[in-house]
This record gives C-alpha cells, structure tokens and sequence, in this order.
C-alpha cells in the first residue's frame, strides 16, 4: 500500500475513538468502512459508528462505507445492514449537505444484492473472533478495490516475503476467478495432505524393507 494509507481494525465501532489523530486528521481525504460481519452486541456502539462518520465528514473526508464478509448468521447480518442504512440515512436528513461525500454501498434491502460486492466473492465468516489467513484477507481486499473503485482508488497490496506461501509470486494480490474461499479445510490444502500421506508411506517402506533386512541377516 501507499505511504499515506492507515488500515485500522477494530472489534466494535466503540474502538474508532475520536481521540485517534492518526485515523481523524484533517488531512484524510477518504475512508473505506468496512462493516463487521454481523450485527454488534451493543446497541449503543451505533452511536460511535454515527459519530465517526461525522467527524470524517466534517473534516472534509470521503467516506465509502461497505459488507465486510459476511456472517453464516443471514438474519444477524440483515438486521447490521438495515440499523447501519438507517443511521446513515438519519444522518443525511439532519445534515444534507454531506450526502456528495457519504457513500453507503450496502443492501438496500435484505435480499437486494449487487454482484459487486466483495463479500459475495469470497468464503463467509464462521467465527468472527478469528483471523483470516493472509491469502483469504488479500483476496478480499482485491475485490474490495474493485466494488469501490468509482469512489476511490486504492493501492494493490503487496504481500511481505515472510508471509507469502511457498512458490507465491512477490507481486500484488490477485483475485481467485472462482471466487470462492482462500483457504480450504481449516488451512490445509489437498495438495498438502497428500505430500504428508506420500512422506508417511515412504517410511513406511523404508521401515519394513530394514526389517526385512534385519530377519535375512539373522
């Protein structure tokens, strides 16, 4: 990414603090708000969600608020897009003079879904206090930039060595053509399993073959 671009993760919106210079400085030009997988436990962090946004608007910020993956939870996950709607909605009736800079690209409704979005694109969350691998969140990302693409241009990734799977290119991500999750099977692939399986079978006959050895020999 960019010298200028701050990736910020947060567990609630509680943890968008106003306090952070970094994150609300008159010098931020746009914002990507990726929403959580299902709806928040607290009611109130609605609140804090609300008053970022009017700090990032009030300092002049584009903001483009969109699905993070989505949750298995389908009824959790269309009740966070409707609150999310309405407060933004809200928002525009008492200040609409912001409407050219707040872009909300969620459902309009439950069921309504466009095919751009980067959560239809990839693997849905199963336990929203886990982290994704390096290639599921990167996979994610590019599609990201593509769905927001008319609202801001952001920067390919670039994958540190340390954390690029073995024969990886050391280029930007690209996006998997079948759209599906990343990573299969807990994180192991088949190609994987089945190197381990032909490594045990190998001494196994390496093991019985210096039996044999031993019994002629005696």
């Amino acid at each position: 990414m960019g010298p200028n671009t701050i990736v910020f993760y947060y567990k609630s919106f509680r943890d968008v603090k106003a306090t952070s210079t970094a994150l609300f400085a008159d010098d931020v030009g746009n914002v990507v708000y990726v929403l959580p997988p299902k709806e928040p436990t607290d009611p109130f962090s609605w609140l804090q969600f609300v008053n970022s946004l009017n700090l990032w608007l009030t300092c002049g910020a584009h903001v483009t608020v969109v699905n993070g993956p989505r949750s298995v939870e389908q009824h959790s996950w269309d009740r966070l897009n409707e609150k999310a709607r309405s407060h933004m909605t809200g928002y525009l009736d008492t200040y609409p003079a912001y409407m050219s800079r707040l872009h909300y690209l969620i459902p309009s409704e439950p069921g309504v879904l466009s095919p751009t979005m980067a959560c239809l694109k990839v693997g849905v969350v199963h336990d929203p206090n886990r982290w994704w691998a390096v290639e599921q969140a990167t996979e994610f990302y590019e599609f990201l930039r593509q769905q927001v693409n008319e609202a801001v241009q952001l920067e390919p990734i670039r994958i540190p060595k340390s954390m690029r799977p073995r024969g990886k290119p050391s280029g930007g991500t690209h996006a998997r053509a079948s759209g599906g999750p990343a990573i299969k099977a807990a994180g192991v692939s088949k190609r994987h399993l089945k190197r381990v399986e032909k490594r045990k079978a190998r001494s196994m006959q390496r093991a019985a073959e210096r039996k044999l050895s031993e019994l002629k020999m005696n």
